[in-house]
């Protein structure tokens, strides 16, 4: 496994990067950054894929400030040049929460760029609404000790085999960073202002018969609850299949990463043999 530096456009972003085959990139949440996958990539890398994950402009290891984008139409632009830049072709994109949206805004700008789609935990399908984007922007401005602490535990059904001091300080080392204030200020009022002016449901609707994509949701998700992943299944047209992982929450991928995996690339496997190819509309793992 290889992390690095790398340079799209005005970022310097952290690159991690395992495996040789086919290009699967891995896009982390609002506030979070690329290593909340590395539970994921081995099994992802033993599963034949060439994976990276990568922190999005003012997050984790990236380039921090005013300066810096914070939407997700910028996101989505930082992800298309990065593709371009690595000379990927077609590449499988799994995103989560805000990752979930920026990836389904690359697939519906362009669809040239992504051969299979995985949306987990996702904002940008359908509306979330302005009581969950206040509070959202609120915390993500909130950096204290204690506050980072709730935010983790608000993030994993499990917490007390997860949330340890370790973790709890590495992020408050992170998100009180040289820039990072500003480029949490940013991302928050974009988070409460603008989120759900960005959707992209009925787009993404209009190329499910062309475009491979998948559903993954925790059962106990009380920041995007199941309410949701039943909705944008429904308008992305309600045979797209929805994967419940049972006794996770916000980070299904976090919680059970060798289910989430299995999920993933049997799925992938699926529509290797028939881009077409149906499979349960939803069940619950």
């Amino acid at each position: 496994m290889l992390t690095y530096p790398y340079g799209v456009g005005s970022t310097i972003t952290r690159v991690i990067e395992a495996g040789q085959g086919e290009p699967l990139v891995l896009l982390h949440g609002v506030g979070a950054r690329a290593d909340r996958w590395m539970r994921n990539i081995p099994g992802l890398t033993n599963a034949g894929f060439h994976v990276f994950a990568l922190d999005f402009p003012g997050h984790g290891f990236a380039t921090k400030g005013q300066n810096q984008p914070a939407s997700v139409p910028a996101y989505a632009d930082f992800v298309e040049a990065f593709i371009a830049k690595k000379n990927f072709g077609p590449t499988v994109l799994i995103g989560t929460s805000l990752g979930g949206h920026v990836a389904a805004t690359v697939s519906v700008r362009r669809p040239d760029l992504v051969r299979a789609l995985v949306l987990v935990g996702t904002v940008g399908i359908v509306p979330v609404g302005q009581d969950r984007r206040e509070r959202t922007g609120t915390r993500l401005r909130q950096t204290s000790l204690e506050a980072i602490e709730t935010k983790l535990r608000g993030l994993i059904h499990d917490d007390t085999r997860f949330v340890t001091d370790e973790w709890i300080r590495e992020e408050h080392s992170i998100n009180t960073s040289p820039g990072a204030a500003d480029s949490l200020e940013q991302i928050g009022e974009y988070f409460r202002l603008h989120l759900d002016s960005d959707l992209v449901g009925a787009e993404l609707a209009a190329l499910v018969h062309q475009l491979p994509v998948l559903l993954v949701w925790g059962t106990h998700d009380v920041a995007f609850p199941p309410e949701m992943a039943l909705a944008c299944q429904a308008l992305l047209g309600g045979q797209i299949p929805l994967v419940f992982l049972e006794n996770t929450g916000h980070a299904p991928y976090l919680e059970r990463p060798d289910t989430f995996n299995k999920v993933i690339t049997d799925f992938l496997a699926a529509r290797n043999v028939d881009t077409t190819a149906t499979s349960t509309p939803m069940r619950t793992v």
